[in-house]
């Protein structure tokens, strides 16, 4: 897929048509407000490539090699840039006419192996060859305002790692099998009467009744006497069995299923609380 990438001097003047933007991190050229480039071109939607003019900024996409920018060491900034990156990535930029000159200079390096071109034409040509990534090919005169622009026809380089995908969330446990163990109605929906109930079965291990003696008999399905007896404990310890082995079908491990609200089970509830209420 070829995409379009711009560049200016001014890169409020290249339009937000494009898919990718360069510009340069050194150099008489003027550097960009990093700032600037991010307002006007926020990276997540636009590729941002940094022009090394100096060949100081071997950490940046791209070595410009022009007339007036060949300062240092073309071959060992090859190699510093594929160094930083871990990867054979590096990029010269240059006119069609100085391809010789940059393979010469590049010595060992190979073009399209350790290192790549975006060659410029800038008379509405596109330039094809070994190596090339890129051909800057409209200039100024054929824009008709002050920018440049290339078509970049390797999909290997400068574009944005793809969003990445939030997966969705797991499905919530089946939770039915433990309201039918504290007895409120079965829909599958954690709500608050469900909540309600819960909490009075685990308030009952303490002798502890938030909503009275009698919805907790309820909950334990014995008779709603308001009297916390020998009977209401024996239900108590029941539910507590129903709802252990309810925690087991959900996923949950509440340990042995012995009737007692220990630290396993409490554990388990705790969690399939989490996984379940609405």
């Amino acid at each position: 897929m070829t995409r379009t990438m711009g560049d200016s001097v001014d890169i409020s003047k290249v339009p937000h048509t494009v898919d990718i933007v360069a510009t340069y991190a050194d150099g008489h050229l003027g550097v960009v407000i990093e700032q600037l480039l991010e307002e006007l071109f926020p990276s997540d939607r636009y590729f941002h490539v940094l022009i090394d003019v100096n060949g100081t900024r071997p950490d940046v996409q791209v070595r410009d090699w022009e007339t007036g920018d060949k300062a240092g060491d073309l071959r060992q900034w090859v190699i510093d840039h594929n160094n930083h990156t871990g990867v054979k990535d590096a990029v010269v930029y240059c006119n069609e006419s100085t391809i010789a000159e940059v393979r010469r200079l590049t010595g060992d390096q190979i073009l399209g192996e350790d290192y790549f071109l975006w060659v410029a034409t800038l008379d509405g040509s596109i330039f094809r060859g070994p190596g090339v990534i890129a051909c800057q090919n409209r200039g100024a005169r054929q824009n008709g305002a002050n920018f440049d622009t290339s078509e970049v026809f390797d999909d290997r380089f400068w574009v944005l790692p793809s969003s990445p995908v939030t997966p969705p969330p797991p499905p919530k446990p089946d939770c039915r099998s433990f309201q039918r163990a504290i007895r409120v109605a079965v829909d599958n929906l954690w709500g608050h009467e469900t909540d309600k109930a819960a909490t009075a079965l685990v308030k009952a291990w303490g002798d502890e009744f938030p909503f009275g003696v009698t919805f907790a008999q309820h909950v334990v399905g014995t008779k709603a006497d308001g009297v916390w007896g020998p009977n209401s404990k024996r239900a108590r310890d029941l539910t507590t069995a129903s709802v252990q082995r309810a925690l087991i079908s959900m996923g949950f491990h509440p340990g042995k299923v012995d009737g007692i609200w220990g630290h396993h089970t409490n554990e388990a509830y705790t969690k399939a609380r989490a996984a379940c209420r609405i």
